[in-house]
């Protein structure tokens, strides 16, 4: 049936005189339609308007190409003379979109009449969203209607333009074209949100696809009551540039369709879904701040090209305002300062390790400092303290585009640290690995991480200027070395995960208490947060090594025991 009203309907225009679309043009327009149309960011939802009124009104004393068509169909059969019949008998009128689209059908409410009916519209059109008064005409086929022509949001402007035609009780329209050809100039000279509907849709009417309607049940939902964390992590989980925009629009609706318990909804869910993004930039993960820089490009071409008003440029500003994390903690407080102390220390320790030449033996005694003062830390605080600290993030920029034997330790340093880790590609293809966590534990990690790497550099050199290396052939060198590398990290890893196990079995028998655990449940509620998808898989390197230089790397590890041999014993200076 929607085939069979949009095949009449291109009927019509192919038959409409081109001197009347002209004419209609030139009414809403201050150019001839045709100089419009050539027009770069001319809106097919323009062309709709002029097109209906051009196919649905006449001069006086004149049958409009609709009333010509009807008359010239005579008697059709079937489902053509149902077609027809609909047609004959449409009507321009005042509806309101009532609740969430099922299957592509909206429910919605006629303003005039207060008639309740099903009303059908192509494509995910944000202006349909539940609370949205429209101006449009309808046709009525089986149990639904039909927006056959544009559909016009009506802000308190808009009606204001409408009042002169209603009649006095309210309940119909006085003049319906002339109603019509008022309300679409202005929605031209104003730049309201416009529904192109028939005219402007290229899908398949016959079967007609159920639009994503998340973003309207959850608005709904929050509209009456306060947004539960399953839906706020869903919000979480939509932030890309389309969701964005998306949400934008339907606040628009909201906000000039007069519902401002709706319009407050959908600011929630902007300022969750910016929010979002700024959280996921401050913990290292680039596409974030990509998304939110596209946001903001796609928002000023639009202006720029008069696709959409100013009012969007004034609405992202005043949404990414309201989403940007608050300042950091005061310096007075005392928890915070504390903090800053240790942290110090770690750089510090990390910097005296730099200077003695970082050997693979001093980088693992300065992973037992760390250790040492990460427990130390840990068991000082209570459970209450250990919550209402902040995770934080760091990125850690690996230049290359595959993968090194040191990314073999990513895993047990994020576990050895209480962290976790997940790797992006970057819009050039580098490799970037991102620690999470505590912000003590992240500035530990991350100072690991630059230890092993500083290690692996002199170890590396060291083994270059040995007989070893020298006997491998030239094609080998390369080899040689990643074998080399790739011994000594696992080594390391190794020796690590040892100490992991042995600093979680003293801290429990000490003390009863278990601070992985607790740890893990804070990073864990904390990346819900962020609404991030990970998911896991094994790293298949590929990677072949040659057995002697392997066994060196890992003989470099083998010939001592790991000892706290970096900044003394257990000192609680800032040294």
């Amino acid at each position: 049936m929607l085939d069979a009203l949009t095949a009449e309907m291109q009927a019509v225009a192919e038959k409409s005189s081109q001197r009347r679309l002209e004419e209609v043009g030139t009414r809403l327009m201050p150019r001839g339609v045709e100089t419009l149309m050539m027009s770069p960011g001319f809106d097919a939802a323009v062309l709709a308007l002029v097109a209906d009124l051009a196919l649905f009104t006449a001069p006086p004393g004149r049958s409009t190409a609709v009333e010509r068509h009807v008359k010239q169909a005579r008697a059709p059969a079937g489902s053509r003379q149902t077609v027809v019949a609909a047609l004959a008998d449409h009507r321009f009128t005042l509806f309101t979109i009532t609740g969430v689209a099922a299957a592509g059908r909206h429910p919605a409410r006629d303003l005039l009449t207060g008639e309740a009916f099903t009303l059908v519209t192509f494509g995910l059109e944000p202006i349909a969203a539940p609370g949205a008064r429209l101006a449009g005409r309808l046709v009525k086929l089986d149990d639904f209607h039909v927006l056959i022509s544009a559909a016009v949001l009506l802000d308190n402007d808009a009606l204001t333009t409408i009042r002169p035609w209603l009649s006095r009780d309210g309940r119909a329209l006085a003049n319906p074209p002339r109603c019509a050809e008022a309300l679409y100039r202005d929605a031209i000279a104003e730049m309201r949100l416009v529904l192109p509907g028939i005219f402007g849709s290229g899908a398949d009417h016959e079967d007609v696809a159920p639009p994503d309607d998340v973003f309207h049940e959850i608005a709904a939902a929050w509209a009456s009551g306060d947004p539960s964390p399953e839906q706020e992590n869903v919000i979480r989980g939509r932030t890309s540039v389309d969701d964005l925009i998306t949400v934008i629009q339907y606040l628009r609706v909201a906000r000039e369709g007069g519902n401002g318990r709706l319009a407050a909804a959908y600011e929630r869910i902007a300022v969750l879904q910016m929010e979002t993004l700024h959280r996921r930039a401050a913990v290292g993960n680039a596409a974030a701040g990509e998304i939110l820089e596209a946001f903001e490009a796609e928002i000023a071409r639009a202006i720029r090209t008069g696709e959409i008003p100013v009012f969007y440029r004034d609405l992202f500003d005043e949404l990414n305002r309201r989403a940007r994390p608050a300042s950091g903690r005061k310096a007075t407080d005392e928890a915070g300062a504390e903090l800053d102390r240790l942290r110090a220390r770690i750089q510090a320790l990390q910097a005296k390790t730099v200077e003695q030449g970082c050997t693979e033996e001093e980088a693992l005694a300065a992973a037992a400092k760390v250790a040492e003062l990460l427990d130390r830390h840990g068991l000082s605080l209570s459970e209450l303290e250990m919550r209402q600290q902040t995770c934080e993030g760091t990125a850690i920029e690996t230049g290359r585009k595959r993968r090194a034997p040191i990314d073999d330790a990513m895993p047990v340093i994020a576990r050895f640290c209480d962290c976790r880790y997940w790797i992006e590609t970057g819009r050039d293809g580098d490799l970037r690995f991102v620690l999470f966590g505590l912000p003590v534990d992240v500035t530990a990690a991350r100072c690991l991480h630059d230890l092993i790497g500083e290690a692996i550099v002199v170890e590396t050199a060291a083994f270059k200027a040995g007989p070893l290396y020298a006997d491998h052939p030239s094609n080998q060198k390369a080899s040689a070395t990643r074998s080399f590398q790739a011994g000594m990290v696992h080594e390391i890893a190794g020796k690590l995960s040892d100490l992991k196990r042995q600093r979680s079995r003293a801290t429990l028998k000490s003390t009863g208490r278990d601070l992985v655990p607790l740890k893990a449940d804070i990073v864990e509620q904390e990346l819900a947060r962020l609404g991030m998808r990970f998911t896991e898989k094994a790293v298949q390197t590929g990677r072949s090594v040659l057995k002697d230089a392997y066994h060196a790397g890992r003989a470099a590890g083998q010939a001592f025991e790991l000892e706290p041999k970096i900044g003394g014993g257990a000192s609680t200076s800032g040294e």
